[in-house]
This record gives structure tokens, C-alpha cells and sequence, in this order.
């Protein structure tokens, strides 16, 4: 599995910082442990978030994100420029799903300010696989994230599917 600026899923055990097996494709309870903003290597920024699993055999295990939501464009073409506005605004879109899992609302406006307010609130997420494109290793990765509603209702937000 490749670290990028642009994509990482990662999947450790609990106990240790190593990354050890690809979970099956499955729904599993999970809440965000850890949730940053950072900058990446070509000056923009990113969400890097752990989410640890709730439930299950796989209780305790991390599953790791990270979604640009500032890309610099590398030149000033207008098809770099035009791909940098679709890797933000995609990155953007991931955070408001996220957001709607969470909280039930994609748009909370300032009541949502901070990553600290992303911690510890739990939600369904739906795990499944994809092959990295540079070394053809199977990885995992969040297809879905499903709010937890009042009596069994519940909204739900995809991940884009890529050809």
C-alpha cells in the first residue's frame, strides 16, 4: 500500500502503528478517534482521520482517510487549474458526507468549526476493497458512511465510484 498526498486507506490493529491486513468488505459501527487538518507536500490541505470500529470481530481495529479539500493546481493551464477544482471540490464533498453521517446535516454552518467536534460520535460505515492502481495490492477503503438516527432512520452518503 503507497502513502500519497492524494489517497490513503490504511488499516492497523488497535495496538500498534503497523499496517497489517485488509479487512473483509463489511458494515461495521465505527467513531472518528482522531481528526486533523493538514497541509500536504504541494501546499494545500487535507483531512487525515481514524476512525476506530465499534463492533464486531474487528472491534478496536483503526481504518485511516485522508481527503484533499484544498489542491494547488501544478501549473497554470487551465486543465490543471479546472483538476485542482475537482480534487477539492471531491475531497469536500467525502467531509460533507462525513458531516452528514455524524450529524444528520451535510450544511451545520459554524456549529461545525472545528475537527474536535468530528471525535467520538459514532456512525455505520460500509468497508469495501479496490486495487491500488501503482502496485495492484488489494486495499480497503469507506464506501459508505450511514448516520445513526432516532428510531432506526437513518440518511446515508456513497463514495463516488471511479472508472
Amino acid at each position: 500500500m503507497i502513502l500519497t498526498e492524494q489517497s490513503f486507506d490504511g488499516l492497523v490493529s488497535g495496538d500498534d502503528k503497523e499496517i497489517k491486513e485488509v479487512l473483509p468488505e463489511m458494515e461495521c459501527t465505527a467513531q472518528l478517534t482522531k481528526a486533523e487538518i493538514k497541509d500536504t507536500q504541494r501546499g494545500g490541505k487535507g483531512f487525515s482521520l481514524e476512525w476506530t470500529i465499534l463492533d464486531g470481530n474487528h472491534a478496536n481495529k483503526k481504518v485511516f482517510e485522508w481527503h484533499n479539500v484544498m489542491v494547488p493546481p501544478q501549473s497554470d493551464s487551465p486543465k490543471d487549474i479546472d483538476n485542482a477544482k475537482k480534487a477539492s471540490m471531491s475531497g469536500r464533498s467525502r467531509i460533507a458526507d462525513i458531516r452528514q453521517a455524524l450529524f444528520g446535516s451535510k450544511d451545520l454552518g459554524p456549529h461545525c468549526a472545528t475537527t474536535m467536534q468530528f471525535r467520538y460520535k459514532p456512525c455505520k460505515i460500509l468497508i469495501g476493497h479496490k486495487k491500488d492502481k501503482e502496485t495492484d495490492e488489494l486495499m480497503h477503503f469507506i464506501k459508505k458512511y450511514t448516520h445513526l438516527g432516532a428510531g432506526g432512520v437513518s440518511t446515508t452518503a456513497t463514495a463516488p465510484t471511479t472508472p
